[in-house]
């Protein structure tokens, strides 16, 4: 199947999931991944190590792997990679509910664009 297909269809599921389904985005997305994972062939996934700069062997394994093994592979590693800025994000939402300029910020968007055109 066309790469570009695959991409198409995983789109297609988040779309109808969050809007259709109403379900949670990222249920949305790991639904998505899931079938985007069981569309893909094993000489697919070859291809695409081989071009990530993995070795043969590498390859090899990664397109032996599971869909499960490579989804929560996946999941984990960019789970790590955002983890912190999460923390930060967490971290200064926290301060400036607290501090109370997360209200003052409000205050000024409403009397910037008027209460009207929020709603």
């Amino acid at each position: 199947m066309s790469p570009f297909l695959i991409v198409a269809i995983g789109i297609f599921v988040v779309f109808f999931c969050i809007i259709g389904l109403r379900l949670h985005v990222v249920i949305s997305l790991l639904l998505a991944a899931l079938i985007t994972g069981i569309l893909c062939s094993q000489s697919q996934l070859f291809q695409y190590a081989i071009h990530s700069g993995m070795t043969e062997v590498d390859a090899a394994k990664l397109s032996q792997q599971s869909i499960g093994t490579r989804l929560s592979n996946a999941f984990g590693s960019t789970a790590a990679k955002i983890g912190i800025l999460v923390i930060y994000a967490s971290i200064v939402g926290s301060a400036l509910i607290k501090s109370g300029a997360a209200e003052r910020i409000i205050r000024s968007l409403i009397n910037g664009v008027g209460e009207k055109k929020l709603v």
